[in-house]
């Protein structure tokens, strides 16, 4: 099978209602390989954090994702989800609008589970955020897997001012969990006019 034939399908039940910039659940085909993200933060290939910028963060912080899931054979559309940590929601909640325009260049229109969490902190002093994700990459064909050539050269995000090579990926780095805000209307794939996004966690 190959990579642009394997896709996940998003699970919606219209108990829940219709969500925006995510989906409740994804079911991957059989035969996938599940991939297990570390949190990655906005670090670059000599693990400096790249701006102070809460939108430039993000930017890299979902580009070293995708970077690890390309490595593997995948691509942003074998996401199968996202745990997006920050350490200030209402900083998040702050540029919404700009991080669904950052997220739809990187992850198109692809929209796996997701949930956000405020921490107290994170491991690294000058990280606003953290993204954690789970994948499922399409079977090797047989082939590959005697292959003794090297992976093709991984794509970069390129598209952001504050975006530069992605870097070596970072542990979970959230300290002191603190309150979960579920997914529901704060999903940075949702474009929501500034009078509909919420103050207080999912509606």
């Amino acid at each position: 099978m190959s990579a642009t034939a394997f896709r996940l399908e998003p699970i919606n039940p219209a108990s829940l209602g219709a969500p925006r910039g995510y989906s409740n659940g994804m079911l991957a085909p059989a035969g996938g390989r599940l991939l297990t993200v570390a949190g990655q933060i906005a670090w670059d290939s000599e693990q400096n954090i790249v701006t102070d910028d809460f939108r430039g963060q993000f930017v890299q912080a979902l580009g070293n994702v995708v970077e690890v899931v390309r490595a593997a054979g995948g691509g942003p559309e074998h996401l199968a989800q996202l745990t997006i940590f920050v350490t200030d929601k209402q900083e998040y909640l702050g540029c919404l609008r700009e991080l669904g325009e950052a997220y739809r260049l990187i992850m198109g229109a692809h929209y796996p589970a997701m949930a956000l969490v405020e921490v107290t902190a994170l491991v690294e002093d000058d990280a606003k955020i953290e993204i954690q994700g789970l994948a499922v990459v399409p079977p090797k064909h047989p082939a590959t897997l005697r292959s003794t050539e090297p992976p093709p050269e991984t794509a970069t995000v390129t598209d952001f001012p504050a975006a530069v090579a992605p870097g070596k990926q970072h542990g979970p780095a959230a300290v002191a969990p603190g309150k979960q805000h579920g997914p529901a209307a704060v999903a940075p794939g949702e474009v929501a006019p500034a009078e509909a996004v919420p103050t207080e966690g999912p509606q």
